[in-house]
């Protein structure tokens, strides 16, 4: 997995990170990446807390990659209509 530098610290309370440490990438999510942190703890971190150190942009990993669930929002939810049934009809 790829390296990130921490650039900004969201948590100002959290031991787990600082600005300028180095991390590698233990896995993504929609709005960044996970690490583990220096007391062993896992945490996750937003896009804007680092930068990648990999010096190939090929290899960086791709947030957009990341597949998020839509049909969580209600603005993009749809409906389906289902059409009234009819009576069944009976032979003369």
């Amino acid at each position: 997995m790829n390296k990130i530098k921490i650039i900004k610290k969201n948590d100002e309370y959290s031991s787990e990170y600082q600005i300028g440490d180095t991390f590698k990438i233990e896995g993504t999510w929609y709005g960044g990446v996970h690490i583990i942190g220096k007391t062993g703890a896992p945490v996750s971190l937003d896009k804007d807390e680092y930068i990648y150190l990999d010096a190939d942009p090929e290899n960086k990993i791709d947030s957009s990659s990341v597949i998020s669930h839509p049909e969580s929002s209600a603005s993009t939810q749809t409906s389906t209509v289902i059409p009234e049934a009819q009576p069944a009809s009976t032979p003369p």
